[in-house]
């Protein structure tokens, strides 16, 4: 389950990357993304898979205070705050459920 979380970090990644070289300006053309909107939606793509993307997401959000001006949609602290709250009451069900099958 940690190696899990962990490779949850990186999917947003390629996916990303995977679309923009098939859609993007060195695929079909279809679709062209700035590097501000990519960033966005890499960030918002760990805060929503990875329990510790959403944890680092609200640090950054209350330890820096202008990253909008590097980032396009970057998430904002009470949507980190959410996904967060929402993975870990999902671990913990997971959890529970695991611990109570090995008894």
């Amino acid at each position: 389950m940690p190696l899990l979380c962990i490779v949850l970090i990186f999917v947003p990644v390629v996916l990303i990357s995977t679309f923009e070289l098939g859609f993007g300006d060195q695929g079909m053309g279809v679709v062209s993304l700035s590097d501000k909107s990519k960033a966005g939606i890499i960030l918002w793509g760990i805060a929503l898979l990875s329990p510790h993307g959403a944890f680092a997401m609200g640090l950054i959000t209350i330890s820096t205070k202008n990253l909008t001006a590097q980032v396009d949609d970057y998430p904002p602290f009470y949507g980190a705050s959410t996904e967060r709250e929402r993975e870990g009451g999902l671990l913990r069900s997971v959890c529970s459920y695991n611990g109570a099958r090995a008894f």
